[in-house]
């Protein structure tokens, strides 16, 4: 009997030792899996918070995209209206030209009909 408890109670520290050992090793384990759970739960709310950051950023460039559209349609709008109203200008210029020419035409011919009236009454004093 105490050859048996010799070999019983080693056995037993032993025994204790391996299971207090791999207690310590299933805790350690236990914890490394909580910490990369709570990682993993962190890492999938900053990537959902990433997505909704991307969606929002993609809904802003379709708006920046469409009111560059609209800028760009407006800019040409107003490069069609520059051009009509350069050429309305010329033509106004031309016109005026033409007007200011027949103006002066028209003032050496009443300058030209003022001069001979003055010249005719002179005439028809001498008759009198």
């Amino acid at each position: 009997m105490k050859k048996l408890f010799i070999i019983l109670i080693p056995a037993f520290i032993v025994a204790v030792a391996l299971a207090v050992c791999f207690n310590q090793n299933a805790s350690r384990h236990q914890e490394d899996l909580t910490q990369e759970r709570y990682l993993r739960m962190v890492t999938e709310e900053n990537l959902e918070k990433a997505n909704g950051k991307i969606n929002s950023l993609e809904d802003q460039i379709v708006k920046i995209k469409n009111k560059n559209s609209n800028v760009e349609k407006l800019l040409e709008q107003k490069a069609a209206d520059n051009s009509d109203l350069k050429g309305k200008l010329e033509k106004t210029l031309e016109i005026k030209e033409t007007l200011e020419g027949k103006i002066k035409e028209l003032e050496k011919n009443i300058l030209s009909e003022d001069m001979s009236s003055s010249v005719l009454p002179d005439a028809s004093d001498d008759k009198i």
